[in-house]
């Protein structure tokens, strides 16, 4: 079941997840299985930077809630359509980035500690005094502010770093350095497959997206749509206590830029 007490802040910038925390991961389908879900291997293979590593650095991006997931695979889904208009690339290629399935791993770790909870005085004293405010939450596809810093916490031999999304205001997001394989329990292995949409900005946010041309329409700079593929077995899972958030709705439209929700989850996703 999920625990808030699972994911610690401790003193200063010191965290910890505690053993049995639920993470949730979206993944390619081809490369979800247990032996990679925390090897870092993505990273290690793609020649662009990510948040907290350089190319061809290895890293495992996560979270505690899977509207984070899916709300930071949307943006991506957004920015790549955008590079390859900007690269003038095929027709095919640039209409291929509006959609794409994805699987949404379920799992627990043992307890993962000497990571690092990113915005905190402590960071800014010992670290870097720039990562404040609004360079917490930098959202842009190229994270260079966080470079050096990404340098300077492998070279403490930290496991990792906690911090809020770019694309979501709630709970957070975890980006594990190395080869954490041997920390995923054994006890809960679960795999979603769902379905992603970029939509035209005219989309209604109450009915499901019908086709979708970037050629034809503009795309909607701000939400996407989900839609989990086998929503009994979503269900299931939230009924036994292992979905964050609870009631989160099989399908819907939802922001990958930050809002501020009053009803949660209700108010983050228009079904």
């Amino acid at each position: 079941m999920f625990n808030r007490s699972h994911y610690v802040i401790g003193a200063g910038c010191d965290a910890r997840l505690g053993d049995g925390a639920l993470l949730y991961r979206l993944t390619s389908i081809r490369h979800c299985t247990r032996d990679v879900i925390a090897s870092g291997l993505g990273p290690a293979s793609n020649p662009q930077a990510g948040r907290f590593n350089e190319p061809h650095q290895r890293a495992t991006y996560c979270a505690n809630n899977a509207l984070v997931c899916l709300a930071e695979v949307l943006f991506h889904m957004y920015r790549t359509l955008l590079d390859r208009i900007r690269r003038k690339d095929p027709p095919p290629a640039i209409r291929a980035a509006a959609r794409t399935q994805k699987a949404l791993v379920v799992f627990r770790v043992q307890q993962l500690s000497q990571l690092v909870y990113l915005d905190t005085d402590d960071v800014r004293a010992d670290y870097d005094g720039r990562i404040t405010g609004t360079t917490v939450v930098f959202p842009d596809a190229t994270y260079d502010p966080f470079r050096d810093l990404n340098r300077r916490l492998r070279e403490a031999e930290k496991q990792g770093v906690v911090y809020p999304s770019a694309r979501h205001s709630v709970d957070c997001c975890f980006a594990f350095f190395d080869d954490q394989s041997g920390r995923v329990r054994n006890d809960l292995y679960e795999i979603l497959n769902c379905e992603l949409r970029l939509v035209p900005e005219t989309q209604s946010l109450r009915n499901p997206p019908g086709s979708f041309d970037s050629f034809l329409e503009k795309s909607h700079p701000t939400m996407g749509y989900y839609s989990f593929l086998e929503p009994t077995r979503l269900a299931a899972l939230d009924a036994n206590g292992l979905i964050n958030p609870s009631g989160l709705p099989p399908a819907g439209m939802i922001d990958f830029v930050r809002r501020r929700y009053l009803s949660y989850p209700s108010d983050a996703v228009c079904c």
